[in-house]
């Protein structure tokens, strides 16, 4: 891979990354009571970004590659990208529900069982 074929590929899978981070923070952003579904606007509109940004990469996404070395679900991809969102995007932090009183969500498996879709124990 060439200097500029590595640089494409670089900024593709941060815009990719950043995307899916996008689709959790959709899911998390949701009142508690509300449950989990990719049927809601906001969440539909995250995922038709988060897959044009996949469909745009030169090669493989390292988040893909990860989650196929590993055999994760979606759910487990998910729980990964929620406890990195805090970390790679200062905003995530600041994204939680209103009767979490905005702030730090504090990032739990019993958050990504509540608010991700397809949740599962066996994760």
């Amino acid at each position: 891979m060439t200097a500029v074929d590595r640089a494409a590929w670089t900024e593709a899978n941060q815009r990719y990354l950043m995307a899916r981070v996008d689709v959790v923070r959709e899911y998390v952003a949701r009142p508690a009571t509300q449950p989990a579904s990719s049927n809601d606007e906001a969440v539909r509109r995250a995922e038709s970004l988060a897959e044009q940004a996949r469909r745009a990469m030169p090669a493989s996404a390292a988040l893909d590659v990860l989650c196929d070395l590993f055999s994760l679900s979606s759910f487990e991809r998910d729980v990964l990208l929620l406890c990195a969102a805090v970390e790679l995007d200062g905003s995530f932090a600041t994204s939680s529900p209103p009767e979490q009183g905005g702030g730090r969500p504090p990032v739990t498996f019993s958050l990504a069982l509540a608010a991700l879709p397809h949740s599962h124990w066996s994760a």
